[in-house]
């Protein structure tokens, strides 16, 4: 009977509950307003402003591509314009403070024509007729259909659902004690009492001091399997590359230069530099038999790590030596000499200096100095760097480079030395000028050693990615001739008989 009168008094509790008080609390939103962090652009087309763009505030794609995050094909104004003055595809990754662009062909980044960099509040990328001025992160508020939790449901309509199934649970309990009270009434069975299992009585529970999180008895076999469990701390991520190559020499920032026979000294700014516009050329002199050293002068730790590199990140300088010390080995060079000088980023127009502040800046490691000394201990028989400051949009650092090499070979001609008897610079293919007296070597010989040493530079995708793809759409490797004073044709002296 006192089943039965609980089930009726949670049954009026239900009642209640449903009639009174559930009209009178909230139901739960199907709405829910949001913040979200967007990217924020103003589109200008042919000059003029177009309209404002919102992004998410996550890696997206730009471009002509219809399944782009944002299409330029779909604008009206650029109906008439030639898509082929426009990349394919944009990919805009944003940090906390920059948005870092990686393009399918050069655009101005910044005012700086090239396929990757950083684009800061107010930087401008600009491709045909299209100019996008990025404006900062926005905080975006919206109102958003949403279905409701489970909690939100729960706290609803809980409170009627549990007081209606107390009900049904003691009215059902009721109307059962109630049917079989009767056949029960001459039968009370013996309390069965149960003896508690001594602490001993099974051999292999063994007692373990307190510990969080493990039971106070184990099996033995339990022991067992927690000893032989893997430890749950992953493994470290293992190097891209393996150490240093043994069959390279590699001088460190002042150290002694070895004295070794060598025909063609090649000199740049960076690590990757040398694959992308020497990689031909050292190919050539590899496949020829001709002795070959490479001097760097810097180590490049004032790039950025690639989106796509996924190995160890605690020092750039460390890991892009590393790479241009397999990349050189693939292409022949015998020595790595490093300047160690300091590479400042490049990363738009603002980062940009002259030549004549990187000398300043350089000064104190006497460059000058430096090169002249290894052009007397090497004696080699060809130079080749990268070209002055011209016409032509370069790295700043690329250009102090060259000026170096220039006036470190007027000084060893003015000792009386007859080397170097031969000096190119090299030229941006993508910078079509009339160059006269251009030389120009096919990679057709030389393609696959200059991939594989591209390849090797994992942190840039200047090399590995964007270095490639100029590989295959200039089929020449192009310099200009300095000076030349040997007696052999410079076409036959780097390929031989290929030229014959």
């Amino acid at each position: 009977m006192l089943y039965l009168l609980a089930g009726l008094s949670f049954t009026g509790i239900t009642v209640l509950y449903i009639v009174y008080f559930l009209p009178k609390r909230k139901f739960p939103s199907r709405f829910r307003a949001i913040t979200e962090k967007r990217m924020h652009f103003f589109l200008y087309i042919h000059g003029k402003w177009n309209r404002e763009i919102l992004l998410p505030w996550k890696e997206v794609r730009m471009g002509i591509d219809p399944d782009s995050d944002f299409s330029f094909a779909v604008l009206e104004e650029l109906l008439a314009t030639s898509f082929r003055d426009l990349p394919s595809h944009v990919v805009l990754s944003p940090t906390d403070e920059y948005l870092r662009v990686t393009a399918d062909r050069p655009l101005l980044i910044q005012g700086v024509e090239r396929s990757s960099g950083w684009l800061r509040v107010n930087g401008i990328l600009r491709s045909g007729p299209v100019k996008l001025v990025f404006k900062g992160p926005l905080e975006v508020r919206e109102r958003v259909p949403v279905k409701p939790s489970l909690k939100a449901w729960v706290n609803y309509y809980g409170p009627g659902a549990v007081s209606a199934s107390l009900a049904l649970l003691f009215i059902g309990m009721g109307l059962y004690s109630f049917g079989s009270s009767k056949a029960n009434n001459a039968f009370s069975p013996t309390p069965i009492v149960s003896t508690p299992a001594s602490p001993t009585s099974n051999p292999e529970q063994i007692p373990l001091p307190s510990s969080p999180g493990i039971d106070q008895s184990v099996s033995t076999n339990g022991l067992a399997s927690i000893a032989q469990r893997p430890s749950m701390k992953p493994e470290p991520q293992k190097e891209p590359l393996p150490d240093f190559p043994d069959s390279l020499s590699i001088v460190e920032p002042g150290g002694k230069i070895p004295n070794t026979s060598i025909k063609v000294l090649f000199v740049h700014a960076h690590p990757d530099d040398e694959s992308i516009e020497f990689g031909t050329l050292m190919a050539l002199c590899k496949r020829q038999g001709i002795p070959t050293a490479t001097v760097l002068f810097t180590d490049g730790e004032g790039g950025i790590f690639s989106k796509e590199y996924s190995g160890p990140r605690t020092s750039l300088r460390e890991i892009r030596i590393r790479e241009a010390a397999w990349a050189l080995k693939t292409l022949g060079s015998s020595v790595y000499i490093r300047l160690g000088l300091s590479n400042l980023p490049y990363n738009g127009i603002r980062d940009e200096q002259k030549p004549i502040e990187v000398l300043q800046r350089w000064s104190s490691s006497k460059p000058i100095d430096r090169m002249v000394e290894i052009l007397l201990t090497l004696k080699p028989d060809i130079v080749v760097s990268p070209e002055e400051p011209s016409k032509a949009r370069k790295h700043f650092e690329h250009e102090a480079t060259a000026l170096i090499v220039w006036k470190a070979i007027e000084q060893v001609k003015r000792l009386g030395n007859s080397f170097p008897r031969g000096y190119l610079q090299s030229l941006d293919p993508r910078f079509p000028m009339d160059r006269k007296g251009k030389l120009s070597f096919p990679r057709s010989q030389a393609k696959d050693l200059q991939r594989t040493a591209l390849s090797f530079h994992r942190t840039q995708a200047d090399a590995f990615y964007f270095g490639v793809q100029r590989i295959e759409k200039y089929p020449e490797e192009e310099y200009k001739l300095k000076f030349w004073d040997l007696l052999e044709d410079p076409l036959l002296y780097f390929m031989g008989r290929a030229v014959q």
